[in-house]
C-alpha cells in the first residue's frame, strides 16, 4: 500500500493544521520556529492489508501512531504533529523519539525536555 511520497512499512510524519481544507494544489508552507508539546498519546488503528502479505506474520497488522499536540509556536494554525508506523506491536512496536528524529531530520529537530 502506497500514498504518493510515503512508503507506510516505514514510519512517517505528517503536521495537521487547524484550518479549512485546502484546494487541490493549494500549498501551505511552515515557518521555522519551535514549538511546545502540550499533550501527547498513541492511537493504534487497525491496517488493511489487502494487497500486502507477509509470510510468517501472524496476528493482526495495525497503525501505530503517537500524536503530540502543539503550543501555538506562533503559528496558530498548526496544531499537532502524528509519527506513525504500520506494523504489529508485538513486532514492531511504537516509534522511538530517535526514529521519529531520524524520520524528521533535517527539517524538524524534536528535543526533548529533561
Amino acid at each position: 500500500m502506497e500514498r504518493p511520497g510515503i512508503s507506510v512499512t516505514s514510519p512517517y510524519c505528517y503536521f495537521t493544521l487547524d484550518r479549512v481544507a485546502p484546494a487541490p494544489g493549494d500549498t501551505f508552507s511552515i515557518q521555522p520556529g519551535t514549538f511546545r508539546v502540550t499533550k501527547s498519546y498513541r492511537v493504534r488503528s487497525s491496517a488493511s492489508a489487502i494487497d500486502l502479505q507477509y509470510a510468517g506474520r501472524a496476528g493482526s497488522d495495525q497503525t501505530l501512531s503517537t500524536i503530540m499536540e502543539l503550543g501555538d509556536g506562533g503559528q496558530a494554525e498548526v496544531d499537532r504533529l502524528t509519527c506513525s508506523r504500520w506494523g504489529m506491536i508485538s513486532e514492531d512496536g511504537w516509534l522511538t523519539i530517535k526514529e521519529m528524529q531520524s524520520t524528521l531530520s533535517p527539517l524538524v529537530d524534536i528535543r526533548p525536555e529533561v
